[in-house]
């Protein structure tokens, strides 16, 4: 776990993990999210949720395609985030065929192209995927920076949180405010 040397800036801690990250090779990165992702599966909270949300993972974040594959092989009714700019919410909207239903939103990251008729209610999702910058052994998240996953995990009451990370994203203490929705666990490489 790393430190950092101005531990209450979090944008400083954003960029200096965000470097970081990108000096993974590709190769390393996608072997590492096979790994986090068969721990992920290999879990009893995973086993027993039918409603997930996860995100759909950016190049540089833990890959989540095999997980909403296998997720729904296995019958799981399974969410991806599309994100409403105006309003600064986020959505959980159901996935059937990923391949098929996504395309590149807000911020460049995949979401659904439809959303009629398959929005859920936070409050009824069993377990929610979260992905990070970079993550404490606390379960504290830093998030870039704009809120979205924190104001919907306060919606999210019943649900399991599980944060995604590479072990280089991990560091000794993120700093956090009352509006930062701490995870139940982290899965790490």
């Amino acid at each position: 776990m790393r430190s950092c040397q101005s531990p209450d800036d979090k944008s400083f801690l954003r960029n200096r993990l965000r470097r970081l990250i990108r000096t993974i090779p590709r190769s390393a990165r996608k072997a590492k999210s096979k790994k986090i992702i068969a721990a992920l599966q290999r879990a009893m909270v995973f086993k027993r949720a039918r409603n997930i949300m996860t995100y759909v993972a950016l190049p540089e974040e833990v890959q989540t395609w095999d997980l909403i594959r296998q997720a729904r092989a296995l019958d799981k009714r399974v969410f991806v985030p599309k994100i409403e700019p105006k309003s600064r919410c986020m959505m959980a909207v159901e996935v059937i065929d990923p391949a098929k239903e996504l395309k590149k939103g807000t911020y460049g990251i995949l979401a659904p192209k439809q959303t009629r008729g398959r929005i859920l209610n936070p409050r009824h999702l069993d377990l929610v995927i979260v992905p990070g910058v970079g993550f404490d052994p606390r379960g504290r998240r830093l998030g870039r920076g704009k809120g979205y996953f924190d104001r919907f995990l306060k919606k999210a009451t019943h649900a399991r949180k599980i944060g995604l990370a590479f072990r280089e994203q991990m560091v000794k203490k993120i700093p956090a405010g009352p509006q930062d929705v701490p995870m139940d666990r982290v899965l790490t490489d």
